[in-house]
């Protein structure tokens, strides 16, 4: 069978976590000792043993061999990322797509991410960019790691809030707003139309088959302003036939 996993963490301590959902436990144990002979800066071996589900939306996390601590912290484009695994959720394969809307960014803009979990949008860009972040997340785990990554990076101009999405309110209107949750976004889109304002970039993440279509269809029936979808980029594959995708909206 094919071992399909991901690491988390860097040269001095990661976590490797298997993510084929249909492995027996022997075949997750013999993955377990593959990976760690193979690949030597991985201290620990976890499996996912189930979908993203409960009110924080994580995935269970079983170990499997190594040290049992989950805590790690994950290095990429020159920050770092402390997070406990199986109590937040973080996607390390998206660390090129970070860096793709640290492209985007210019310095000055009002930013609101939602969703924002350990923060690690608004690290990238604030590492690199100097701008106000406003980070909403009510996991109290991700809200905790989010505040010390900021710390850790000697970050300024982020703060981070402990609120549900859907009674967030601000008199604030936003240059730009992330919204990385891939399944669910799109059912939150109704909820920023009091941060917009002419010209602010959204960025919604959701799943496709068709290329986007479909996902800008939907839009279409919820946002009530004017708006144009500048452009689609393909994230990563979610499942066979179906993409994860971000859509860039301009408010016109």
């Amino acid at each position: 069978m094919r071992v399909a996993f991901d690491i988390v963490g860097g040269r001095e301590g990661a976590i490797a976590i298997i993510t084929n959902l249909n492995m027996t436990a022997k075949e997750a144990k013999v993955a377990a000792e593959y990976i760690m002979d193979k690949y030597g800066h991985v201290r620990s071996v976890v499996r996912k043993v189930g979908k993203r589900s409960g009110k924080y939306r994580t995935f269970k996390i079983k170990h499997l061999l190594g040290k049992k601590n989950l805590v790690v912290v994950h290095k990429e484009y020159g920050y770092k990322l402390k997070l406990h695994l199986g109590k937040v959720h973080f996607s390390p394969r998206e660390g090129d797509e970070r860096e793709r809307i640290v492209k985007q960014v210019k310095d000055g803009e009002k930013i609101l991410y939602l969703f924002s979990g350990v923060a690690p949008y608004a690290v990238a860009i604030a590492k690199k960019r100097k701008v106000e972040i406003t980070c909403i997340e009510w996991n109290p785990t991700a809200v905790r790691y989010a505040k010390e990554n900021i710390k850790l990076n000697k970050l300024k101009g982020v703060r981070v809030l402990k609120r549900d999405v859907k009674k967030f309110t601000s008199k604030e209107k936003f240059d730009r707003i992330i919204m990385p949750l891939g399944l669910e976004a799109i059912d939150y889109l109704k909820f920023v139309d009091i941060f917009v304002k002419k010209g602010t970039i959204i960025h919604l993440y959701g799943t496709s088959g068709d290329g986007g279509k479909d996902l800008s269809k939907q839009v279409k029936m919820i946002l009530k302003r004017k708006f144009k979808v500048v452009n689609v980029q393909k994230v990563a594959n979610f499942s066979p036939g179906i993409e994860k995708v971000r859509l860039d909206i301009v408010i016109v």
